[in-house]
């Protein structure tokens, strides 16, 4: 997963061409997600002037070159500059089960998140 804060952060610090590091497969296949990010940050006005190429000899539509032309918009800048969301804690059970006899008890929610990962 291509973190996309990282990707405005070197374009405000004025980078302006991404690319693969070479055109193995491989590496093409590795940028797609760089360039996907991108793709996804201008549609969502993080930024100014975008233009992307796609290759068509391999039948792949790859992306082999993305430039940006003006930098960050506004809303791009904005998000720079907003901390980091942490990432949002699994949903607890609504229904706790947990009947207790002598002292001991079972959680059936636990139990069953347990043998339902193991199949």
């Amino acid at each position: 997963m291509t973190d996309l804060r990282g990707l405005l952060q070197q374009i405000k610090d004025g980078k302006k061409s991404f690319g693969p590091a070479s055109n193995s497969p491989e590496d093409m296949a590795v940028f797609q997600d760089i360039a996907k990010a991108l793709a996804f940050a201008n549609d969502e006005g993080l930024l100014e002037g975008f233009a992307s190429h796609k290759e068509s000899y391999t039948g792949n539509r790859w992306y082999v070159v993305v430039m940006v032309k003006s930098g960050l918009s506004y809303q791009g800048q904005q998000y720079l500059e907003q901390p980091a969301k942490p990432p949002a804690p699994a949903p607890g059970d609504i229904v706790q089960i947990k009947p207790n006899f002598y002292g001991i008890s079972i959680d059936f929610n636990a139990l069953w998140r347990r043998l339902r990962g193991r199949t």
